[in-house]
């Protein structure tokens, strides 16, 4: 089972219908969570670093935080210590992983149902779950490597902003470019392609069902990269 789950996260890429086949029949959902929580969690501890200088970059030139800081503050917030930010961040890695597969497993199992597919909650998580590799984790693994080459997130882009290399990474126009994501976008592709695969399902149905979840993850993630663009 082991030999088989690391197969699956490079086949997900090459042959998602046969990854998916597997998938559906073992239902077996916290194999894609457990394994992209262990990997992303070890990558994160290293490039730890990476983000908080990033963090500082961000605040430091945002006027609008900087002048609610002391300075005391301010001297703190530049002094990485790992023992404090390391475990918030890999927190957030471990919460988040789950928290997004429920989520969008519910709206998968919820449209699926509305258009006559026969699935349930356990399935469509696992379905989701497993596409997740392409997003969460291959694309996890893409931005933190050229993190590491380039020192920083911060020049570091898999959306539409990448056609735009001098637009300011403070700018709304930049936020909303940001949430094209081409590995996010692939990701739903292969989502489609799974729940295709299931009873009474069609490529049509799966079409109308992710771009419909598509729009809908758009929508809640354009309008706060809208309301907070700290004044840029």
């Amino acid at each position: 089972m082991f030999m088989e789950a690391i197969k699956h996260v490079f086949e997900i890429i090459f042959n998602p219908d046969k990854v998916l086949k597997r998938a559906i029949e073992l239902k077996k959902y916290w194999i894609p969570m457990a394994v992209m929580m262990v990997v992303l969690s070890a990558i994160t501890v290293y490039v730890a670093p990476i983000q908080h200088a990033d963090q500082v970059k961000f605040i430091k030139e945002n006027p609008k935080i900087m002048e609610k800081l002391s300075k005391e503050q301010i001297e703190e917030m530049e002094q990485y210590n790992p023992k404090k930010f390391i475990p918030r961040v890999l927190i957030a890695v471990i919460i988040s992983i789950p928290f997004i597969i429920l989520i969008l497993g519910a709206f998968v199992n919820w449209f699926s149902t509305l258009a006559g597919i026969e699935t349930d909650f356990v399935t469509s998580m696992t379905i989701v779950g497993y596409s997740s590799y392409i997003d969460m984790l291959w694309g996890g693994i893409v931005k933190d490597l050229l993190a590491v080459s380039k020192g920083s997130f911060l020049s570091v882009s898999t959306s539409l902003t990448l056609f735009f290399p001098s637009l300011d990474f403070h700018s709304k126009l930049y936020r909303v470019l940001s949430v094209f994501d081409f590995f996010n976008i692939w990701s739903y592709i292969v989502l489609g392609i799974g729940i295709s695969l299931l009873p009474k399902s069609s490529p049509k149905k799966a079409f109308i069902i992710v771009l419909s979840i598509y729009l809908i993850k758009l929508i809640f993630s354009i309008i706060p990269s809208l309301l907070f663009s700290f004044g840029f």
